[in-house]
């Protein structure tokens, strides 16, 4: 299941939430309000920025909201 590096406060990061739903497309929420997650943000993707995707199964990991997106409505049919 692909991770998504979220902030409650974000709108871009909703933006990637309302379309996974709509997608019906799955993702584990690691909000960087939690220490832990922002700590793992920094050492995954190197900068604390949000929306963040990692999709291990694909070998991708993005930053940009509309990136994540188009990612998810390309593989849509391939997610669990």
């Amino acid at each position: 299941m692909p991770i998504l590096y979220m902030s409650p406060a974000c709108g871009h990061c909703h933006k990637v939430l309302d379309e996974a739903n709509a997608l019906g497309v799955a993702l584990e929420l690691r909000s960087i309000t939690n220490p832990e997650n922002a700590t793992a943000l920094m050492e995954h993707g190197g900068r604390m920025q949000v929306p963040y995707l990692i999709d291990e199964a694909r070998d991708a990991s993005l930053y940009e909201s509309d990136a994540i997106v188009a990612h998810l409505k390309k593989c849509q049919d391939e997610f669990e």
